[in-house]
């Protein structure tokens, strides 16, 4: 499954942020045309489900404000506030309940944090962020920009003809008259406490020289709408609006000159000083050196709703799909700060050690981890172009699949050497092999959309077996007995009783567009289509639908692991009978779950939409559909959350009856606390660490029994 719906959202957002006559109700019907859900927020564990990345809400951000190069705030969607105090590197999320789009924060010195948001929502904290009171507007239009003078004077501006103002730093605002109504404001721009500009639908610009007591109204070229505006000095001043329209005054603002249209729909502009700045539009960002009035285009720089920077030449831009980016070198390059990748295969060599593969702007990157998917590096040395799978046959030998191409690794992904295809089109454009299936540790198959390949020798060599527009998923049963979705105009699958030597498409079946395919036998099988799960139990013959198992979209079966299996998508489901009934897993519900891989019984991740990874740990093992409590070996777990403040659960399960110690100790070596020295019984346990007392830093817990010892990281972050 393609990130369609994020492809969606992004059209949707830009057809109507960028129309000249953006209006509330086009906002509304927006928001209910495009998936918004609370399910998008941090998941409440269960005990069996456990996000490890992002821990952030999954929205659009608008907003981003930095009290200082460490502490920042970040707001977007359905209310969401997230805050960093390390300078970017690590974020979590403050729990509110406004369920509105926060669009705009921001402070004069940072002592009273002010944000707001759609339906006249205006907030303040004095805590940096942590709690927030709510502050009466007097409007329930929706708010856009946010301008502080000082730290009593500032200005909000909105749809609607909306005007604030506070004189008393936020506590109050009173709306203010113009002679423009019906208009949206979108931004507004203060040389002093006298002289302004607002920017405005229709091409117009209202201008005060008298600190918003009186206004005067000018045409700035043609009607396309202004939504970013700055006075330069007394006489100059520039805006930009839809399509990039770029208008100019050097008198002041009595008049205003037409110059171009740049092309992107301007959102924010930033300035390090009087000369260089940053713009972030709706389909890239912008770069200028002379004080806005001209604008250098920067295609490294994705688009973008928010920017800002700190003194020290450190900038934050925000953006939809949980984009947010950072630069240390005065926006001459910029980085992730938070990866939103849309994560398309997982697969785990232990529970610490895993690979993933992510999708973000057209662009897929191999990741890697070493702490159970809760830090992600991005391997950039990967020498392929556009890695989209990845499966290893132990710790060290591993497969990724690239564009037209396979690459193998032996020695844990330190290195990775491109493998030799043959019977493939040198010059065929059929784009990345996104699935890999192995049966054993020496053969396996791969696909693309118009190949499949297989190998004998565990990866070293590879020869074309199926020529096919369109293929979609593969599946064997044994060495034998194989299964190929797509294909064709039609979408229907093909069958292989030969290991793959030969392959007849199923044209009398009824089914057509098969995205998935899953048998757990040569009789017994499933296949997918159009939210719709069909069942075979005689070798593809005959097809009946399951009813009550919908909404998953194109869906993509896990793997199998004894009887259990899941088949995800927009909605997850479950069967621990191999197929032979399935139920929802309603947590999973509206996350555009990608693909589940399971580890061992009842284990496994989850990745997903816009970075989410999760971890499966189902404390009921279902062996012979007896349901039991005793876990199969023995396990510490990373601590959740993970950095923490004050407190953190360990968790960590026994096999068996055993004398335990878990212990902290400091990066030093030297014991800080002993929380258990008891005999236990087997079982899965969980303990609350406070570490209130405890300076910031790394600390290690350690798990020892006679049978077991195991030590893990974790950071202490006040």
């Amino acid at each position: 499954m393609k990130p369609k719906y994020f492809l969606l959202s992004l059209l949707l957002t830009l057809l109507i942020i960028t129309s000249p006559y953006y209006t509330q109700q086009e906002e509304r019907t927006l928001q209910r045309q495009l998936i918004r859900d609370q399910s998008f927020f941090p998941l409440k564990s269960t005990g069996i489900w456990t996000e490890l990345h992002p821990k952030v809400p999954r929205v659009d951000y608008w907003g981003v404000y930095f009290v200082n190069k460490d502490t920042g705030l970040a707001t977007g969607e359905l209310g969401a506030i997230i805050k960093t105090t390390d300078g970017g590197n690590s974020w979590y999320n403050i729990e509110t309940s406004y369920n509105k789009t926060i669009n705009a924060v921001g402070s004069y010195t940072g002592e009273k944090i002010i944000a707001a948001g759609n339906s006249g929502l205006i907030i303040i904290s004095t805590d940096y962020g942590e709690t927030w009171e709510t502050i009466q507007s007097g409007t329930s239009n929706d708010l856009w920009h946010m301008l502080m003078l000082n730290d009593n004077l500032g200005w909000i501006v909105g749809f609607n003809s909306t005007l604030l103002k506070t004189t008393d730093g936020g506590d109050t605002w009173q709306l203010k008259t113009t002679p423009l109504q019906g208009f949206t404001f979108f931004d507004i721009s203060f040389l002093d406490s006298s002289f302004g500009y607002i920017a405005c639908s229709g091409g117009l610009v209202l201008r005060t020289l008298d600190g918003g007591d009186n206004w005067d109204v000018r045409q700035a070229g043609d009607q396309y709408s202004l939504t970013v505006i700055k006075a330069i000095t007394r006489q100059e001043g520039i805006a930009y609006g839809f399509a990039g329209k770029h208008v100019y005054t050097w008198d002041g603002g009595e008049t205003w000159q037409f110059i171009g249209y740049v092309g992107d729909t301007f959102r924010q502009m930033a300035f390090l000083d009087s000369l260089k700045g940053f713009a972030v539009t709706s389909a890239a960002g912008y770069e200028t050196t002379d004080g806005g009035r001209n604008w250098t285009v920067r295609y490294d720089i994705n688009h973008g709703n928010g920017i800002a920077f700190t003194d020290n030449g450190t900038g934050y831009k925000v953006s939809t799909g949980l984009a947010i980016e950072k630069t240390i070198d005065s926006g001459q390059s910029w980085s992730k700060a938070i990866i939103n990748d849309y994560f398309t295969d997982v697969f785990f060599t232990d529970e610490n050690n895993g690979w993933f593969i992510g999708e973000g702007f057209g662009v897929t990157k191999l990741y890697e981890t070493s702490d159970g998917g809760v830090s992600l590096i991005a391997r950039s040395d990967f020498p392929g172009l556009r890695p989209y799978s990845v499966y290893f046959l132990d710790s060290l030998n591993g497969i990724v699949g690239a564009d037209n191409s396979i690459y193998k690794t032996t020695n844990g992904g330190i290195t990775w050497e491109e493998k030799e295809i043959s019977g493939v089109d040198s010059v065929s454009t059929a784009g990345e092999y996104d699935r890999i299936f192995f049966i054993n540790d020496d053969i396996g198959w791969a696909l693309n959309t118009k190949y499949v390949i297989k190998t004998t020798d565990g990866g070293e060599n590879w020869f074309s077996q199926l020529n096919a527009n369109g293929v979609k998923d593969i599946h064997f049963s044994n060495s034998l007995n194989g299964w190929v979705t797509g294909g064709g105009t039609s979408g229907k699958p093909f069958k292989t009783t030969d290991g793959g030597e030969n392959w007849i498409e199923q044209v009398n079946m009824p089914i057509a567009f098969t995205d998935d395919v899953h048998f757990n036998d040569s009789l017994n099988g499933f296949i997918t289509t159009l939210s719709e799960l069909y069942k075979t139990t005689d070798g593809g013959l005959t097809w009946s639908l399951i009813p009550n198992v919908t909404d998953f979209g194109s869906g993509r079966f896990s793997n199998k692991i004894h009887n259990d299996i899941f088949l995800a998508g927009n909605w997850v489901y479950k069967s621990t009978d191999s197929g032979e009934t399935w139920n929802e897993v309603s947590e999973l519900r509206n996350n555009l779950i990608e693909f589940i891989r399971l580890t061992d019984i009842n284990e496994g991740f989850a990745v997903g939409w816009r970075g989410f990874i999760l971890r499966y740990s189902d404390s009921v093992v279902n062996i012979d559909e007896k349901h039991i409590n005793i876990p199969t070996q023995y396990r510490l777990y990373q601590n959740y959350p993970n950095p923490f403040n004050p407190d953190t659960k360990i968790e960590f399960q026994l096999p068996e009856t055993a004398f335990v110690i878990l212990t902290v100790y400091n990066v030093l070596g030297e014991k800080i606390i002993e929380l258990i020295n008891e005999r236990l019984n087997s079982g899965y346990y969980e303990f609350v660490f406070n570490g209130e007392h405890l300076p910031s830093g790394t600390y290690i817990y350690t798990l020892h029994t006679e049978n077991y010892k195991e030590s893990r990281k974790m950071i202490l972050l006040k």
